[in-house]
């Protein structure tokens, strides 16, 4: 997995993050996605790839919750995209681990 894909894919979830504050006055979930993002940049920055990966699981939890309860279709959209994205990090690092 590379440090710029990683990088990029955390600046798109803080931004996703301030869109469902901000826009949305989502407050529950989008609390546990920046969290969990947090989270991951933390383990990605020392390098513990298991933690990412158990970061990543997390993430797609939340992501598909918040899935499941958005009726909006912009940010249901973005969800599902950032929720693809995900798996297909999770899948890449598995060949990995």
């Amino acid at each position: 997995m590379s440090e710029q894909k990683i990088t990029s894919f955390i600046c798109e979830l803080i931004k996703f993050y301030k869109i469902l504050v901000f826009s949305r006055k989502e407050f529950v979930i989008s609390k546990r996605i920046i969290k969990v993002t947090v989270s991951l940049g933390s383990c990605f920055s020392v390098k513990n790839k298991k933690e990412m990966y158990e970061s990543f699981i997390e993430i797609e939890f939340w992501l598909k919750v918040l899935l499941s309860l958005m009726d909006e279709q912009e940010i249901y959209e973005k969800t599902l995209e950032l929720c693809k994205k995900t798996e297909e990090i999770i899948k890449s690092m598995e060949d990995e681990l």
